[in-house]
């Protein structure tokens, strides 16, 4: 079978396989243990490099923990992201050291303020005392490499973060839907591009 391609990954510098294990499926489930590990063992096989989560999506952390912790050497490999929905930064805080803790890990690769719907969020994540500034503390002290955002609701939202943050990637909707529709593929992925970021499919 030939090897999956590369690309380097938003602002990172880093290369991951244009093809990743997101956090769906058996991954997004509780007491699926054997499965979900073969899923993301195959994955690695599969010579897959980027494994994205979330807080919330059910078991998944935990599922990449056991993977991760009985086999740091595939760990080094791999470009482990995940997310925090979280919008102030005491609970964006917590929220990673319960992630590091889950995946077992002691730093990620990527971690992103997760599923920004509204200028609402916006306000509250951007504000005083809001999440944006955890992520940025957390990419300063090293305990994350590098910080994005993900959002599949409002293009205009999703760009105001592109464009104002200080964020080395975003998630954003890629489908035929989309491409009709228009928003997130014709406003909000020239902008990425422009500030050197990489749009990726959510």
């Amino acid at each position: 079978m030939a090897a999956v391609g590369r690309h380097v990954f938003g602002k990172t510098g880093r290369e991951v396989t244009v093809v990743g294990l997101g956090g769906e499926g058996v991954l997004r489930t509780h007491g699926r243990h054997a499965e979900a590990k073969a899923v993301i063992l195959e994955a690695v096989e599969q010579g897959i490099t980027y494994f994205d989560s979330a807080k919330v999506y059910a078991g998944s952390e935990d599922y990449h923990g056991e993977v991760w912790r009985n086999r740091p050497d595939l760990r080094e490999g791999v470009f482990l992201a995940s997310k925090s929905a979280s919008r102030l930064h005491a609970d964006a805080e917590m929220d990673l050291q319960e992630t590091l803790q889950r995946m077992g890990v002691e730093t990620l690769d990527l971690w992103q303020i997760h599923d920004v719907r509204t200028f609402f969020d916006l306000r509250d994540i951007e504000g005083p005392d809001g999440a944006l500034s955890a992520f940025v503390e957390a990419k300063e002290t090293g305990i994350v490499r590098y910080i994005g955002v993900t959002g599949h609701h409002d293009p205009d939202v999703l760009s105001h973060a592109v464009e104002n943050w200080p964020v080395d990637a975003v998630m954003m909707p890629v489908n035929p839907v989309e491409g009709a529709l228009g928003g997130f593929l014709d406003a909000t992925l020239p902008l990425a591009r422009e500030a050197g970021g990489c749009g990726r499919s959510g």
